[in-house]
């Protein structure tokens, strides 16, 4: 059973899916028009085994904006994708699909039941 050839590739993807992530936040910030996407921050690349699909998952500081930001997001992922191309220089880009990444809302309500808990224990 040959392994090298499987950590040769999952170096490979490991590094394709980060030179993704840190392109696209780059274009985000300063190739984007709409200021909405000058908050976003992609923190998670996955691609499929033949890289035809790359999932962006995306967070937004402010969360009140997020729907307004996923409408701007989902809008510009065409145009992504093309810059991309360009920027990476490979035979096919993979098609873009962002996803709403909730890990930091998550853990933000976590914390906050964990405290409530606190404040009740307090009380008894």
């Amino acid at each position: 059973m040959n392994t090298t050839g499987n950590k040769k590739n999952n170096f490979k993807k490991e590094r394709y899916q980060e030179m993704v992530l840190q392109e696209v936040n780059l274009l985000l910030r300063t190739k984007m028009s709409d200021a909405r996407l000058q908050r976003v921050t992609i923190t998670k690349v996955e691609l499929t085994a033949d890289y035809s699909i790359a999932k962006l998952y995306w967070d937004v500081f402010d969360s009140t904006i997020k729907v307004q930001v996923e409408k701007a997001i989902v809008g510009v992922a065409p145009k992504i994708r093309s810059m991309l191309a360009t920027i990476l220089k490979v035979r096919h880009t993979p098609q873009i699909h962002f996803l709403y990444d909730a890990q930091f809302e998550s853990e933000h309500n976590i914390i906050q039941i964990l405290q409530e808990e606190v404040k009740l224990g307090k009380n008894y």
